[in-house]
């Protein structure tokens, strides 16, 4: 995990030149897109890695990345000068002999498995300040890899399947649809790599926000599905069939079984920005949400998220558990006690300094749908933006705490 993070980590601040990569169409075929993204891998040559991505998912995350450069540098994260490549000199990782197999899905997805080759040569430094390393080496518990380690993989003792879609002239490895397929249950049904769940969207830019929350009330998962950009995030809408019923069978367990309650919040929003692209933000919240175990009250001025937490017999006579924490504060963890056992995977991040992101929101078809991916990297810049040096040791504990962290709603049964 700690590697993987890194290496997220060193994948996006390593791409600051690009911001438009239009130039390359794809493979001709699914196996040259997998070794397209393989070669661009091992080599550390992430400019490459991205272009080979689709054009949907590398222009959702290409326009934010000079910015995150920028403030990776600032906070002595990863230094400026050492951002052009994933790791520093000394790097000499070579793909040998790849091959590789691939089985079409439908006319324009493949899957692409690695059945046989190397990986050989030397490790270069990864380009991180010595405060990085130590911070990441003390919140993980564990040492980063030292560069001139050497290497040799057996690619066939290590099978990787990459998938891969027909878009813009070519064939490029999408990185959201292999996630999909690797996060799913192998002993489970496929994605059917067909038509998914109609993408709906909604009538502007606010309602984008209101509806989530309407659809987060409604414990109906089909419907936030429906807001999300359907063109970046092609792999949900084809994944959908696989996990939207079985999270619809848990919510009506959840109230059954439960008393669990979430009535409609009241949420104000703002949208900024014009064109095909706009930013929608919280400005106000007030909701509540109980089950049999506990009834919590959360409201939110502007800058602040304050949490009140009592327990389901509690008549309001008596004092409230409370928590309260500001927009910009990375100091304070959250209290899943106080926040709330049922809605932890959603309220843990508050600890990184953000009570709700900036919601970024794009017109298709005169219908307005939501980017997660852009949602994601505008909220972390401005996150990054408020915090200076000093905040680093407290950002790295909140990170790890989340990604160490079991919190959340029980997994969605079948």
């Amino acid at each position: 995990m700690v590697i993987a993070l890194v290496l997220v980590l060193v994948t996006v601040s390593s791409v600051a030149a690009v911001v438009a990569m239009n130039t390359n169409d794809g493979a001709v075929h699914p196996d040259a897109a997998a070794a397209v993204m393989l070669e661009a891998l091992v080599k550390g040559d992430l400019r490459a890695a991205l272009d080979a991505l689709p054009p949907a998912e590398r222009n959702a995350l290409a326009p934010s990345l000079p910015e995150l450069v920028g403030h990776l540098g600032r906070l002595g994260i990863a230094p400026a000068a050492s951002l052009g490549a994933a790791f520093g000199p000394g790097h000499d990782l070579r793909l040998e002999g790849l091959r590789s197999t691939s089985v079409l899905l439908n006319h324009d997805v493949a899957r692409a498995t690695v059945t046989g080759g190397r990986v050989v040569g030397t490790m270069g430094d990864l380009p991180l300040s010595e405060t990085a390393r130590s911070l990441l080496g003390e919140a993980s518990g564990r040492s980063l890899p030292a560069s001139g380690e050497p290497i040799d993989v057996d690619l066939a003792t290590r099978p990787t399947t990459l998938i891969a879609i027909r878009e813009g002239g070519g064939w490029h490895v999408s990185l959201f649809e292999t996630i999909v397929d690797l996060v799913r249950d192998p002993s489970g049904p496929i994605p059917s790599w067909t038509v998914g769940p109609f993408a709906i969207g909604s009538n502007t830019p606010e309602e984008v926000v209101t509806d989530l929350f309407k659809a987060a009330s409604d414990l109906d998962p089909g419907r936030a599905l429906s807001i999300v950009e359907p063109e970046e995030q092609r792999a949900l809408y084809e994944a959908g069939p696989l996990f939207v019923p079985s999270m619809r069978r848990a919510g009506g367990r959840w109230v059954e079984d439960e008393g669990f309650g979430f009535p409609p919040p009241k949420v104000e929003v703002r949208a900024t920005g014009s064109g095909e692209e706009r930013q929608v933000t919280v400005t106000r919240f007030d909701g509540r949400w109980r089950d049999r175990n506990e009834q919590v009250h959360a409201y939110y001025d502007g800058n602040c998220l304050t949490f009140e937490h009592r327990r389901p017999d509690d008549d309001g006579s008596g004092d409230p558990a409370l928590l309260t924490h500001c927009d910009g504060d990375v100091s304070t963890p959250i209290d899943p006690s106080v926040a709330g056992q049922r809605f932890g995977a959603v309220t843990v991040w508050v600890g990184l300094g953000r009570s709700f992101p900036t919601f970024v929101v794009r017109e298709r078809n005169g219908r307005w749908f939501l980017s997660p991916s852009r949602t994601v990297l505008r909220t972390l810049n401005e996150i990054l933006a408020g915090l200076s040096p000093d905040d680093m040791p407290a950002l790295f504990d909140r990170a790890f705490e989340i990604l160490r962290s079991d919190r959340g709603a029980p997994a969605p049964a079948s």
